[in-house]
């Protein structure tokens, strides 16, 4: 069976449609993936600002609750529930120096 040359046209242009449905599709496939990942990778930024911020939030209240006010309230509270403390030992006992300026 014999193509004539007019078949061969139409075959040529056909392929050459077909070819380009398929780079459409794959374009649209491509774009439609990248339009997701941003999505995620927005959601993902959001999330991450809402756990930094939640750090930072417990960060200060660690401080609040491990400061020196806080420690005595509950050492007073527990002294007034019968608990017994015992005085610190010397060896326990950190002093801060000053600091002079300029020194390193």
């Amino acid at each position: 069976m014999e193509i004539s040359t007019h078949q061969k046209g139409v075959l040529k242009v056909l392929a050459f449609g077909l070819l380009c449905v398929g780079f459409f599709l794959a374009h649209i496939w491509l774009r439609t993936r990248v339009v997701t990942l941003g999505y995620s990778v927005s959601s993902e930024r959001t999330r991450l600002r809402g756990l930094e911020s939640e750090l930072a939030a417990a960060k200060v209240e660690r401080a609040r609750r491990m400061g020196p006010d806080s420690l005595d309230r509950i050492v007073r509270q527990k002294e007034a529930l019968g608990e017994v403390f015992a005085p610190p030992r010397t060896d326990q006992l950190h002093y801060a120096r000053p600091t002079t300026q300029g020194a390193r």
